[in-house]
């Protein structure tokens, strides 16, 4: 069973309003990126856990949104069924109210997330430009981009 393990910003107080947000979903673009060889999973394993509203944009059956932004209300880790190294998680509230709980099983994603570093309160973007493929490896991939600004 996943378990979680909270974050927090210590000694920060946070006012920014989402509706003051920037647009962070705008200045992603499907850039080149490197090819990841061990992304074999299932987005879907264990995202019913947290409270948030899983974000899974490649779910044929019910897809979410290609991008998603937010405030970033938690960061912390989940096990991950599919190897030894826990996963990030991250939720973000978004000017709809909607919660996304954003999972980094992929390879890219997890990459993107840890490179970004997301703290709770600062305003996070995440998108899915769909799947690639490797140049050097010829094997397809999951591609995504993280954004973060500190308010």
């Amino acid at each position: 069973m996943p378990t979680a393990t909270k974050k927090t910003t210590a000694g920060k107080s946070q006012s920014t309003s989402i509706s003051d947000e920037p647009d962070l979903l705008s200045e992603l673009a499907d850039a080149p990126s490197a090819a990841q060889d061990d992304e074999v999973f299932d987005l879907l394993d264990g995202l019913s856990e947290d409270e948030g509203k899983p974000w899974v944009p490649d779910d044929d059956d019910d897809p979410s949104p290609d991008g998603v932004q937010g405030k970033v209300t938690f960061r912390g880790e989940v096990q991950s069924d599919y190897g030894p190294e826990p996963v990030p998680i991250v939720e973000l509230k978004a000017a709809d109210g909607t919660v996304w709980s954003i999972r980094g099983y992929s390879t890219v994603l997890r990459n993107q997330i840890d490179k970004a570093d997301p703290q709770v309160g600062d305003i996070m973007a995440v998108k899915y430009f769909g799947s690639k493929t490797g140049k050097k490896s010829g094997r397809d991939y999951k591609n995504f981009k993280v954004l973060t600004k500190r308010p």
